[in-house]
């Protein structure tokens, strides 16, 4: 029941949150004229479908590359931790796990990732309140990873573990071994946990 409770007060606060995030990310880079727009990840009718996949994964590379140093720095800054740790209080490792969470999780995580991520790319729609296919793919795959990962089932991907997380390597993240502390940052790819 409890984690139910903090579950639907996260997502409360989450969503109208994240909106905000993605909002004020978006102004604060529009009015320091950093939006560079360097690769572009905009996926219009006349592309093919195989285009439309490209620029989801290349899209969901990048958004773990950022989420990964985010996640990164909540296990080692102070005050980040003060929020994040209530992620890591749950005695039981299911999919509760996931979305047991601060309510200020979602705004400091979206607007970490959002910023750099709207630097760098030019997306279909960059409107949080009106998202593009790509914006919507990206962020419809976080949600159902983050509850296949927490999730109490034994999945693994044998030697193919390097290019995708699964819910036992994220099971390491959360262990309260010694050997296992600060490992597993990533959402989706390990590559960025084996680079870095």
């Amino acid at each position: 029941w409890l984690h139910i409770q903090i579950m639907l007060a996260n997502y409360a606060a989450a969503v109208p949150l994240a909106l905000l995030a993605g909002y004020v990310s978006k102004l604060l880079v529009g009015s320091l004229g950093l939006d560079l727009g360097l690769f572009d990840l905009r996926f219009v009718s006349e592309q093919s479908m195989l285009g439309l996949i490209g620029a989801t994964i290349i899209g969901l590379l990048c958004t773990d590359f950022f989420f990964y140093w985010y996640h990164r720095a909540c296990h080692k800054n102070f005050f980040l931790w003060q929020h994040h740790k209530m992620h890591h209080l749950d005695p039981e490792f299911d999919a509760l796990t996931g979305p047991r969470q601060n309510w200020l999780e979602s705004f400091l995580s979206i607007l970490f990732i959002f910023i750099p991520m709207q630097i760098l790319f030019q997306f279909d729609n960059v409107d949080p309140f009106n998202l593009g296919l790509v914006q919507g793919l990206i962020l419809g795959g976080i949600q159902a990873i983050v509850f296949i990962n927490h999730s109490n089932l034994r999945i693994q991907f044998g030697r193919f573990s390097f290019l995708f997380t699964s819910s036992q390597m994220h099971r390491i993240h959360h262990s309260y071994a010694p050997e296992h502390l600060d490992k597993n940052f990533v959402a989706f790819f390990p590559i960025w946990d084996i680079v870095f």
